[in-house]
């Protein structure tokens, strides 16, 4: 996690989902009989983008409709972040201060349904509606918006695929924030922060978390691999 050899270097890292509202509920179904998220994990493999690795450990904790993780990497300070659970996955956020978020979107043509998740709002769940063109690319209105701290919002984001990755810009009045996202399928998973960010989403294999993640830093995406070190915990 330090230049240029440490993952999420100047990003943000990871929050889970819950339900909110029924445009939330089409969005990401939870599993309520799925494995527990919290406890101990240990980074069983993590790849940089530069191909350099790393492993450590991240601690899970269950914050009531989100989580709070904690990464702790050989050599480098522990980083915080939030996370939503989406099913079998789970997308995360990070940033180098605490004012981490991460939007949770799907996609559906030029209609973008999101939840997101603060890491200054532990346990609570905000809304943000798109629209704009198909195809995940330029500019889209905020048609509706409530952030998981409380208080309404409008502006717009613009989209630009970066290979792998993408980006993603809010203008929201005289805020700009810039933040990073990861498509699978029909699902759209972006963090921002007032000073850059960085998403992962990870995917249920056995007992582990299979991830990949990106930063507005690198075109190329890093790799992580969870494995439990401890008991559930829920």
């Amino acid at each position: 996690m330090s230049s240029p050899s440490t993952p999420w270097a100047g990003a943000s890292l990871v929050a889970l989902l819950a339900l909110i509202g029924c445009d939330a509920r089409r969005a990401a179904p939870t599993t309520s009989d799925a494995p527990s998220l919290s406890g101990a994990w240990r980074i069983g493999a993590g790849t940089n983008p530069d191909g350099s690795g790393y492993s450590g450990r991240v601690e899970v904790r269950d914050a009531g409709g989100n989580y709070l993780i904690a990464w702790e990497v050989a050599g480098i300070l522990p980083y915080h972040g939030v996370g939503l659970r989406l099913g079998d996955w789970l997308a995360a956020a990070r940033a180098p201060g605490d004012d981490a978020e991460l939007i949770a979107y799907e996609v559906d043509g030029g209609h973008l349904v999101g939840r997101s998740a603060a890491m200054r709002a532990p346990g609570k769940l905000g809304v943000e509606t798109l629209e704009g063109r198909p195809g995940v690319s330029g500019s889209y209105r905020i048609v509706t918006a409530r952030a998981a701290g409380g208080g309404s919002y409008a502006g717009r984001v613009t989209i630009t695929p970066t290979g792998p990755s993408l980006r993603l810009r809010w203008e929201l009045g005289a805020a700009t924030l810039e933040g990073v996202g990861l498509l699978e399928g029909r699902m759209l998973v972006a963090g921002r922060a007032s000073s850059g960010a960085g998403v992962a989403l990870y995917h249920r294999a056995g007992a582990s978390l299979e991830g990949r993640w990106a930063t507005s830093r690198s075109a190329t995406l890093g790799s992580e691999t969870l494995e439990r070190s401890d008991a559930a915990a829920d």
